[in-house]
């Protein structure tokens, strides 16, 4: 269970001579079971905004609580970043250090494995599996950790199209069957609405709106509703950058 508070954080980069404002004063409460796209054009602060989530960087100012749960994040980034010189089974143990029996780590292995269509390459190594199987290794190994949230940073953005589609829509099914918390964070307009129940609309730092999804499991693309939605977002986000 996670409801995660974030309370007016701000980080800034200092480059040379100069300083950036990555994360501008956001404030944004993730509840349990919340689906939430975050999309902006590049450079407007959202991988940095899900790394301060996350804990992977500190903000500056302002705060991240944990309300609920255990206060861990699963992550996922755009490449699988799985160790090379370790099997499917080690990548995924590596996830499991808060749990300390072996019986049970075993029993989280195989379920996660088996749901991800992955358990007979459970020994494979990362070269042996294609784009798609490498990927799904490492939603597995944020799934290991039993997070409170899991932490997507364009999970399939190196993916080709067909491929890409088939993971988004196995990440639904994914988050139905497991009753995660997601925040995934994407440039595609489209990606955004076909996952989230939320699209949180980023632009130099901030998020400048929160748009709730009332559209239905499993959605059309090719519907009236998704593209007026996705035009709805594309046409803020070229206003907010006049």
């Amino acid at each position: 269970m996670s409801d995660i508070s974030v309370s007016g954080i701000t980080k800034q980069f200092v480059l040379k001579d100069r300083t950036i404002t990555a994360v501008d004063n956001i404030s944004l409460s993730i509840q349990d079971g919340d689906f939430i796209t975050v999309v902006g054009p590049s450079g407007c602060g959202k991988s940095t905004l899900l790394h301060i989530i996350g804990g992977l960087l500190a903000p500056d100012k302002g705060s991240i609580s944990f309300e609920k749960g255990t206060g861990r994040c699963g992550f996922v980034f755009q490449e699988p970043r799985l160790l090379n010189s370790s099997t499917v089974r080690q990548n995924l143990m590596l996830a499991m250090k808060h749990i300390k029996s072996n019986k049970e780590k075993e029993q989280v292995l195989a379920e996660t494995l088996s749901f991800l269509e992955l358990l007979e390459f459970i020994d494979a190594y990362p070269n042996q599996l294609s784009g798609g199987m490498a990927q799904r290794a490492a939603i597995g190994r944020a799934l290991c950790r039993q997070p409170d949230v899991m932490l997507m940073d364009e999970p399939f953005s190196a993916l080709d199209a067909f491929l890409r589609r088939k993971l988004q829509d196995e990440l639904i099914h994914l988050y139905q069957e497991q009753h995660l918390t997601i925040v995934f964070v994407t440039h595609d307009v489209s990606e955004a609405v076909y996952l989230g129940r939320k699209v949180a609309i980023m632009n130099a730092g901030r998020i400048e709106k929160v748009i709730d999804v009332n559209l239905d499991y499993p959605r059309k693309r090719s519907s009236l509703e998704f593209n007026t939605l996705s035009e709805t977002i594309l046409d803020t986000i070229a206003d907010l950058r006049k």
